[in-house]
This record gives C-alpha cells, sequence and structure tokens, in this order.
C-alpha cells in the first residue's frame, strides 16, 4: 500500500463591507448578496445591518445590492489580501417634493405615487409642511400627485438627490 499525504492551503482573508446610496448615506433597506467566484456565499438585509464583515477565500468577490426587487448596484473585486473596507454604493436616491396650493398654503395630506415599466416603487403623502419623500432606485418614473379629486402627472429621470416644488391651482 502506498501512503501519500495530500495538503489543501486555502488563504481566506476579511472584508468588511459598507452599502452607501447615490449621496454616500447608509443605504437601510433591501438586501445585498456576497458572491466568491460566482458563487453565493452570504446575503444580509440591510435594514438589520449596514456594515458587515465577511472572511473569504482568495477569489473573485462579488457585492450586489438589490432594493425594493430592482437591482441598484454591484460591485467586484479580486480579493488577495484583507482589505480594511469595501464600499458599494447603490444607485438609491431621495426623490421629495414640496406641494402647495398657489395661495402658498403647503399641501396636506397629498398622494404622490411613483412607478416605473415594472409597477409602483414608491409613494408618500404629504406632511403639514406640504413635504412628501421616498426612496428611490435611479431610473425613468411616472409620477401622479393627486390633490382631492384633481390629479397632475409627470414623467421622469431620477440620477441623483432631486426636490421637486409643486404649486396647484384652487379653483
Amino acid at each position: 500500500v502506498d501512503e501519500s499525504s495530500i495538503a489543501f492551503v486555502a488563504r481566506v482573508h476579511s472584508l468588511t463591507i459598507r452599502v452607501v446610496r447615490g449621496d454616500n448615506e447608509p443605504l437601510r433597506e433591501g438586501t445585498a448578496s456576497v458572491y466568491v467566484n460566482g458563487e453565493p456565499v452570504s446575503t444580509h438585509n440591510l435594514s438589520e445591518e449596514n456594515i458587515f464583515s465577511e472572511r473569504l477565500p482568495e477569489g473573485e468577490v462579488s457585492v450586489r445590492v438589490e432594493f425594493r426587487d430592482r437591482k441598484v448596484g454591484e460591485k467586484t473585486i479580486y480579493l488577495e489580501e484583507p482589505i480594511k473596507e469595501l464600499t458599494v454604493k447603490a444607485g438609491v436616491y431621495v426623490l421629495g417634493f414640496y406641494l402647495y396650493y398657489s395661495s402658498g398654503e403647503p399641501a396636506e395630506g397629498v398622494s404622490v405615487v411613483v412607478e416605473d415599466k415594472v409597477g409602483k416603487v414608491g409613494e408618500s403623502v404629504s406632511d403639514e409642511t406640504g413635504y412628501a419623500v421616498m426612496l428611490l432606485p435611479g431610473g425613468e418614473y411616472n409620477v401622479r400627485i393627486s390633490f382631492g379629486n384633481k390629479t397632475l402627472e409627470y414623467k421622469g429621470k431620477l440620477e441623483k438627490n432631486t426636490f421637486i416644488n409643486v404649486m396647484y391651482p384652487v379653483e
């Protein structure tokens, strides 16, 4: 009987991952999935942990971020030594509306619904100051603003934090 020994050597490194929105603020909604050489390793709920650490083998590491069932970011590196922190920027932005009547009074209770080609992505109702805000993945949208029984509709593209003033005429 011929006896031989085989030794397997694996290099494992620590990697801390931080997921941020397009404005570099922490993304606190969605998931971040980690892959090594194309194979899934872990998935993290960003509402529970925005910064997380992994011990990963040497190889191609990808972090994919999803927000409201839409892919919003991905970063791939070749991990061959410990990296202090890897920041993944997700294409998620603030869309805010300042809603007023033509009298200058803030319009409280106004519904704002945002849809893309897949369906509804976000909705908000204006507060007592007339402000309605939501986080959305970057993209092209149809926006529907409902003042009582009147509706205004807009189409637009979101590529950065955007704030829009809307004045609605009182009849």
